[in-house]
């Protein structure tokens, strides 16, 4: 008793994920951690920024969550990906 619950989500990149899009909408979220690796119309693809970064306009304009100020935005790590980002 007393411990506080966290209401987490983790939809898949592109905007609005289709299992979770609609319950995002609630602003009932703590935290929303957006996969952006391995959904192509929303990645670093080399040599161009621009997928990566209209998905991150597109899922941190949202107004009625927590989107923005609480999340974390999960990209993938290799060695060989270093200082490309």
């Amino acid at each position: 008793m007393g411990k506080k619950v966290y209401l987490i989500a983790a939809p898949q990149c592109p905007f609005p994920d289709a299992w979770v899009g609609g319950a995002l909408k609630t602003g009932l979220f703590d935290h929303v951690w957006v996969q952006f690796y391995n959904n192509p119309p929303c990645q670093y693809t080399p040599g161009s920024i621009s997928n990566l970064e209209e998905a991150w306009k597109q899922w941190t304009s949202v107004s009625n969550s927590h989107i923005e100020e609480n999340s974390l935005h999960l990209l993938p790590y290799k060695r060989e990906a270093e200082g490309v980002v």
